[in-house]
């Protein structure tokens, strides 16, 4: 395994070219079908569909020129991007739903928002059908551009049985989604409403956009089945997530009950730690060649997927953060393992209500034992008898960790792993 390090800050980064977190389940057969079937819905990709993915990105996550400028209307830039970013957008949805409750009736509705072609609904239509595979499903698209919505009914038609799909070309800056639904004559509620990469398109130069986006948001949501989920997705990019995490507070307060994967609805902790702080998801990308070929083509880096996300499920009890006594943490892991000069490896704890940073020793044997290397982003934890190092907490010969399942309050007591290097810190 190669190994390079950099030094910032008195940190020592570490990467490597191994996936953080092997043991998700990744969806690498369902997604290899569906590159199959758009293949006869696009151009086959070449090194053309290569320099278009290479715009397409210094577009979006660069200069981001292209956000919220209809590019999909454009077919090479519409070929470039089912090529490219619908496995990404689809395993970032899949990833999502990983640890959430999903509808376990005979008839599932979808109403996805900004759907492009339509990654998102593919990504629930997989993890809906894994649980239930007879289960019915009605999907409904919105999205501006039309060439996108021909293209996603295309491809569900291709690849799924017993799904009915309507689209509805629709611009989310001029009229709420109750308006378009309503002129579609669609009147109906939905188990999971779902929008991935669209909210950092919308209303852009407006100084009032999270409160714009936030009527966006509590209207879709209002369309929710009374156990309904809303998921909403966005890039990794500081500015994006920070956004995302924005909206976050802002439909928090207005009663949204979030359950995922925050450990609470209280203010996000990582907006108020400073402007260049954010919080987001890192999963291994699925081995998919043709994902690998055009990354190399375009000379970009497609190791791992990241993205901001957050789940609202109506008729839910929001997460309280757990009580703490003063040497007892619990909440979700937030960063990957960071080194620094001293020897100690360090990562960040999200409470719910603020960042805690936890270390111990490299060659801690203890540390070692109860799994704190094996520790990776994302893990719910609770650690109990902990040192105290100012506003920080180290490993002690009588710390516990325990492992818990994602809402209840359950415990299951962390198995000891193979450590895993410390790779470079997110924030």
């Amino acid at each position: 395994m190669r190994l390079s390090a950099r030094l910032k800050d008195g940190i020592i980064f570490f990467m490597t070219e191994k996936s953080f977190g092997q043991s998700h389940k990744t969806p690498f057969s369902q997604l290899e079908r569906h590159l199959k079937t758009l293949a006869h819905i696009t151009r086959n990709p070449d090194s053309k569909t290569a320099k278009d993915v290479l715009a397409l990105q210094r577009g979006l996550t660069g200069n981001r020129e292209l956000a919220g400028e209809g590019y999909m209307n454009k077919t090479n830039l519409l070929d470039a991007y089912i090529s490219y970013y619908f496995p990404v957008s689809y395993q970032q949805i899949f990833y999502a739903l990983q640890n959430v409750r999903l509808p376990k009736s005979n008839t599932v509705r979808i109403l996805d928002f900004g759907s492009g072609p339509g990654s998102a609904s593919a990504a629930v239509i997989d993890a809906v059908r894994e649980k239930n595979p007879q289960c019915a499903i009605d999907v409904v698209l919105l999205d501006f551009s039309q060439s996108a919505l021909n293209a996603a009914s295309a491809f569900f038609r291709s690849a799924y049985k017993n799904i009915a799909v309507r689209t509805v070309r629709a611009d989310f800056e001029r009229e709420s989604i109750s308006a378009v639904l309503k002129k579609a004559s669609i009147v109906c509620d939905f188990d999971i409403i779902v929008s991935c990469h669209l909210l950092n398109e919308l209303w852009q130069s407006q100084t009032d956009r999270i409160s714009r986006l936030t009527a966006l948001c509590t209207d879709a949501f209002s369309h929710a089945a009374h156990d309904g989920l809303l998921i909403l997705c966005e890039p990794a990019l500081l500015k994006t997530s920070r956004a995302l995490l924005s909206l976050r507070d802002s439909l928090c307060a207005e009663g949204l009950p979030l359950i995922a994967p925050c450990p609470s609805d209280a203010p996000c902790p990582a907006l108020s730690a400073g402007e260049t702080h954010t919080c987001h998801a890192d999963y291994p990308c699925a081995p998919i060649k043709q994902l690998a070929f055009l990354a190399e083509k375009a000379r970009l880096e497609r190791t791992s997927v990241k993205m901001t996300y957050l789940v609202f499920k109506k008729g839910e009890n929001p997460p309280r953060e757990i009580s703490e006594n003063p040497r007892c943490v619990s909440g979700r892991i937030v960063s990957e393992a960071m080194l620094n000069k001293a020897g100690r490896v360090r990562f960040l704890v999200c409470t719910g209500s603020r960042r805690v940073a936890i270390s111990a020793k490299k060659d801690d044997p203890h540390a070692a034992e109860i799994g704190f290397f094996a520790l990776k982003r994302l893990d719910f934890v609770q650690f109990s008898c902990l040192e105290e190092r100012g506003d920080a907490f180290g490993i002690a010969d009588k710390t516990t960790l325990k492992k818990m399942p994602r809402r209840t309050g359950e415990m299951s007591i962390l198995k000891p792993k193979r450590a895993v290097t410390p790779v470079q810190n997110p924030f």
